[in-house]
Order: structure tokens, then sequence, then C-alpha cells
């Protein structure tokens, strides 16, 4: 009898580790919550408590949802994957390297809805995307270095702040550093960004919004519905390093690019293009700055006024 007890006793242990695993196993849907742990199963019911455990837990194509306000740890991104946090604050905190790394394939999709992206100010990298498709909305993204930095793939931002990112500082051997949304794709590849209701404010270091094919990938931006204000540098730039083949063209469209410490909207090298509609650019250093062959084309019906200096479009394209 008591071998028979044992034998019972043994099969329910095993029978329970068996449902945890199953359970544990990748699930469509996890949960993070203030009040989890990361030993619990990540469901509603038993929420974990930190991102990485719960993306762990997710599936390909499965959900991370923000049951209430708390902060929840870094996280790195390796499949498709949607994190939402609608009626909470899901805050990501970081003090060195990146708040959210991804890293997927060319036909992954990843969605981050209403998350908060906190950095103690001019450190670390708010999301990094390297590859596939990301789209970035309802987000707040401030206190870092670089708030967004593409390397590849596709991004679509909408209904999101980036603000107080990157660093100016003075004295010899000393200078700027960071940007609030850097699009610098890696060599051979192309990255193409779609920023939509965007307000970027305040951020230091090398400008607002930076398309920059130094590393030799081909860059196609739009800009649209957008805010670009007090930047301590350049507010939009294109740029492409000298003899550069691979293209930076950003299409602004009615945006806004004030009160901005350098440029509100700038083309430095032969392959930088910009094109300018139904957009304000005023109260810069300058309003619109070329270098080094550099074009900026105007469809003829923006307001460039009361920069330091306005500038001039390197042309005029007839609206068709």
């Amino acid at each position: 009898m008591g071998r028979i007890a044992i034998s019972f006793a043994t099969l329910a242990t095993m029978l329970l580790a068996l449902l945890y695993a199953s359970a544990a196993r990748a699930q469509s849907q996890t949960y993070v919550s203030g009040a989890g742990t990361d030993q619990n199963l990540c469901t509603r019911a038993a929420p974990c408590a930190t991102m990485q455990h719960a993306h762990d837990q997710t599936g390909v194509g499965g959900q991370i949802s923000v049951l209430d306000s708390g902060s929840f740890g870094r996280v790195d991104i390796t499949k498709s994957i949607s994190i939402v946090a609608e009626g909470a604050v899901g805050t990501i905190v970081t003090a060195l390297g990146l708040s959210i790394s991804i890293s997927v394939g060319a036909t992954d999709v990843v969605t981050l809805r209403g998350l908060v992206l906190e950095g103690p100010g001019g450190v670390g990298i708010g999301i990094a995307s390297n590859g596939g498709v990301l789209h970035v909305q309802n987000c707040v993204i401030r206190g870092l270095s670089v708030g967004l930095h593409q390397l590849a793939g596709e991004l679509f931002v909408s209904d999101t702040i980036v603000a107080d990112n990157g660093s100016d500082t003075t004295g010899s051997g000393s200078g700027k550093s960071g940007a609030g949304i850097v699009i610098a794709p890696n060599g051979g590849t192309t990255a193409t960004a779609i920023l939509n209701r965007v307000q970027v404010e305040n951020n230091k270091g090398t400008g607002g919004i930076v398309a920059n094919s130094i590393s030799g990938g081909a860059i196609h931006v739009f800009v649209r519905d957008s805010v670009v204000i007090g930047n301590s540098t350049v507010g939009i730039a294109a740029q492409t390093p000298a003899g550069a083949a691979s293209v930076a063209s950003i299409l602004i469209d009615r945006t806004a690019s004030v009160s901005n410490g350098g440029a509100g909207v700038s083309a430095d090298g032969s392959a930088a293009t910009v094109w300018l509609s139904n957009s304000t650019i005023a109260r810069n250093i300058a309003g619109l700055a070329m270098a080094n062959g550099g074009t900026i084309a105007s469809f003829g019906n923006n307001a460039v006024i009361n920069n330091f200096s306005d500038g001039v479009p390197s042309t005029t394209v007839a609206p068709k």
C-alpha cells in the first residue's frame, strides 16, 4: 500500500511538472505586471515581472500586454512580437546599453505600443532596430543618448514623442553625441522610415532627425504632420559622406522644424536630397542649409521665415 501511495505521489508530481512545462512553453499571449514575478507563467492571472522573461515565453507573432504601470526592464527582441501597454504605463528604464534591441529576420514584424523608454540623461539607446519591420506607436522615448536608432529594415513611427536625448558638452576634447532619431543603415542594406505625427523635441547631439548613409546603406525617409522643435543642432538632416553612392533622401510634408540651434533642414553630401512640401521652417539659426553638393527641392508651398538666415532651396519642383 505504501508503495502504491508513493507511486501516486510521484505520478502527481510528474503531472504537475508537465503541466507547468506545457504552460511555460511559447504562448500567444503573455502579461507583465508591476506586482508580477518571473516565477509565474506570464498569464493574466499570474503575470511576469520583466519584459525579457515574457518575451522568452511568448510565441512567434504573439503579444505581451502590460496589465498595470511599472518598470519592466530591458528586452532583446528576436522574433515577430507585439508589446502593448494600453491604459497603463509600461516603462523601460536603462542606465547603460540598450532599452530595446531588435534583431530579427527581414519578414518579421515587431510592434511597440504605449511604452515609455526612460534614460538618466544622454546615456544609452532607446530602441535599436536591425532588420524586419518595426512599428512604434504612441510611445515616449527620452533621456537617452539616441532615442531611436534604425540600422536596417522598415520603420513606422506614429503619435510618438522623442525628447531630451543626446548630449552637448563643451571644453577641450569634448563635443556632441547622440540624437533624437538616427537612421544609419549598415553597408549594402536599405532603411525606409515613415515618421507620422511625431514630436522630436529638445534633443542634443547631432540633431533631431538624422538620416546618415555613412556606413554605405541607402536611406528613404518620409516625415509628415510632425513637429521638430528646440533641438540643439539641426532639426532634420540628410547626410552622405564625400563620394558616397548610397543615397539619403527625405520627403518632408506638413511638418514644422522650428527653434533649432542649427539648420531647420539640412542636406549635406552629393547623394543627400530633401524634398519639402507644405512645411514651416522658422526661428532656426539657418532655415535651409546645403553643403558638399546636397540638394533641397521645394514644391514652392512652404513658409521659410524668421530664421537668422533663411536660405533658398536648390530647386523648385512644380506640383503634379
